[in-house]
């Protein structure tokens, strides 16, 4: 009965040395992520006449 005893035990202590084994060498991937920017839109129309800048206004140039 002893000797089954220390098999048992051998059996339960590999069993544990190999699942913290397996456990160590477990990998895991970070998420992936593609971040796009927005497109830039650039619309060029007639300037507005009553545009004055500012400073200008000031010295009569308006």
């Amino acid at each position: 009965m002893g000797r089954n005893r220390i098999a048992c035990a051998m059996r339960l202590f590999v069993v544990l040395l190999f699942l913290t084994v397996a456990a160590c060498t477990a990998r895991v991937r970070g998420p992936e992520v593609s971040v796009e920017a927005p497109p830039v839109r650039v619309t060029i129309g007639e300037p507005d006449p009553r545009f004055c800048p500012p400073g200008q206004a000031k010295k009569g140039n308006c």
